[in-house]
């Protein structure tokens, strides 16, 4: 891109020498779009050589399948079952899980807050539970030095999935005779966190229950990083590869999280694009497939985006029982203020708090 960087220096400098003024140089709106236009024209007609579709698509998938990914399917791109939910759910139960959390900066302490909420769409008879609403709650106060802002967002993901881990397991030992599948937020298995993951996915794997990952901001490179293109995302690609209401292929791999876990919790993924043009990516242990197989998996994957419009219908229900209000976390933070001064401290802001008025973060 140097070259279209230099067009667009070149051409604002010399379509701004006559519009001096008082010894000031100005360059119009106009002008600098000129120039943009003439820059982007100069780096697609010069410098991009390759177009994010069909053929181009599919060869990085082979190259992929080269090297270690496993596809599932002979075909790379297929349609979305079109699907009526209320036939679909007939007689089952879908739980979704998914965690909130807010933090306070306070002086001498950080404090980090966090729930899970639990959303049950259930068509089965006689079944007598209603699972809805917040699940766990948890806190932690961090007393650690060093940058404040990465401590508070690195704790926020560690307590999410520590308390989101131990609802599906509770849940599960409870009321799992009743539950046909969960479906909950994130990656199946990380490095970071993969011991919390694991053991509640494996609770869910003793009792036969389906558990799928819903990743909504994917930025994995499974794929895309053997297309040669610096920066892009699996996401990216099936974004121009795959029509709205597409999928691709299932796939599964082999690195080092899966070498140590059993055959059978070995991870599948596949992308959809929903209707809405959101790229989802969905990931379930193998074993699902080996029992149910693949068109029950995707009829309720299909039923929940169904209901959900393009998203995940329980989990967007549980999100929201799971969010803090404002008036939740106003309560909350007044309460914690008032034991503050009760202990003797008299002024609890940070000094960019009070600087600007804000002490909440999140």
């Amino acid at each position: 891109m140097a070259s279209g960087n230099e067009r667009v220096d070149d051409t604002l400098v010399n379509l701004s020498l006559n519009n001096h003024r008082n010894g000031k140089v100005f360059v119009s709106s106009k002008l600098i779009m000129t120039a943009l236009e003439e820059a982007v024209k100069e780096f697609i007609t010069k410098k991009l050589k390759y177009r994010v579709a069909g053929h181009f698509v599919e060869s990085v998938i082979d190259k992929a399948i080269d090297n270690g990914v496993v596809a599932l399917e002979g075909t790379y791109s297929l349609p979305m079952p079109k699907l009526n939910p209320t036939k679909e759910l007939e007689d089952k139960s879908i739980v979704g899980v998914d965690g909130g959390a807010f933090s306070l900066k306070l002086h001498p302490m950080r404090i980090v807050i966090a729930r899970t909420g639990i959303f049950c769409h259930s068509q089965r008879n006689g079944t007598q539970f209603d699972l809805r609403g917040v699940w766990r709650a948890t806190f932690s106060v961090l007393r650690r030095n060093g940058n404040i802002e990465e401590q508070i967002r690195r704790k926020i993901r560690e307590i999410l999935v520590s308390i989101e881990s131990t609802t599906i397991k509770e849940i599960a030992t409870e009321y799992g005779r009743d539950i046909d599948a969960f479906i909950w937020d994130g990656p199946l298995y990380s490095k970071k966190f993969f011991q919390a993951m694991y053991s509640a996915i494996r609770v869910l794997t003793d009792r036969a229950i389906i558990c799928i990952k819903v990743v909504k901001n994917a930025f994995s490179s499974r794929i895309a990083k053997w297309s040669g293109i610096v920066g892009l995302t699996d996401a990216d690609l099936f974004s121009y590869y795959l029509p709205p209401g597409y999928r691709t292929a299932m796939f599964t791999y082999d690195d080092s999280i899966v070498r140590k876990i059993p055959s059978d919790m070995r991870p599948v993924f596949f992308y959809v694009k929903t209707r809405q043009m959101v790229i989802l990516r969905y990931e379930f242990p193998i074993w699902i497939l080996e029992e149910y197989g693949i068109e029950y998996v995707l009829r309720i994957i299909g039923t929940d985006l169904a209901l959900g419009n393009g998203f995940s219908y329980v989990i967007n229900r549980a999100d929201k029982i799971a969010r803090f209000s404002e008036e939740e976390k106003r309560y909350l933070s007044f309460k914690v203020f008032e034991l503050l001064k009760k202990y003797g401290f008299e002024t609890i802001l940070t000094f960019n708090e009070k600087r600007w008025n804000k002490y909440m973060v999140v």
